[in-house]
């Protein structure tokens, strides 16, 4: 009996899909929830002890934070830095780790070109990767 009770018998020509669909993301939520911890442990080689240097080189800072005050001081790292140290202190990050990205934050009241000169310089001393730095907006539609 195909139907409810009344109905004539009748075979069932349609495949109802949906347990299927719900099966199909169910497994795809656990796939992605365990992914991330296999590969994980994959990097992770417990039997290996790696050993200790007392120079073991550094590759540099990844990423150099700048931030520029309203009233255009520039700081470095959260240190307060001058144009010709700021130049420098790039310089060496740079000369130690050529993938150096530079994440800018300025003030909102920063006049746009001590912006753009601080951004000059960041490119002059060979960093090519940089971003700048924003707040997300809390209520919609607000500025």
């Amino acid at each position: 009996m195909a139907g409810a009770a009344g109905e004539p018998d009748e075979m069932i020509t349609a495949i109802n899909v949906t347990p299927l669909v719900d099966v199909c993301l169910v497994l795809l939520i656990i796939m992605m929830v365990t992914a991330i911890s296999i590969v994980t442990k994959s990097f992770q080689v417990e039997d290996v002890d790696i050993p200790e240097a007392k120079n073991p080189g550094h590759s540099g800072p990844s990423k150099a934070n700048i931030s520029i005050s309203k009233d255009g001081k520039i700081y470095l790292n959260a240190k307060l830095v001058e144009e010709p140290d700021f130049l420098n202190a790039m310089a060496d990050a740079y000369a130690l780790n050529s993938q150096l990205e530079a994440i800018v934050s300025a003030d909102k009241a920063t006049m746009h070109g001590m912006v753009v000169h601080v951004l000059d310089m960041v490119k002059g001393v060979g960093v090519t990767r940089f971003a700048i730095s924003v707040d997300e907006i809390k209520e919609p539609g607000g500025m």
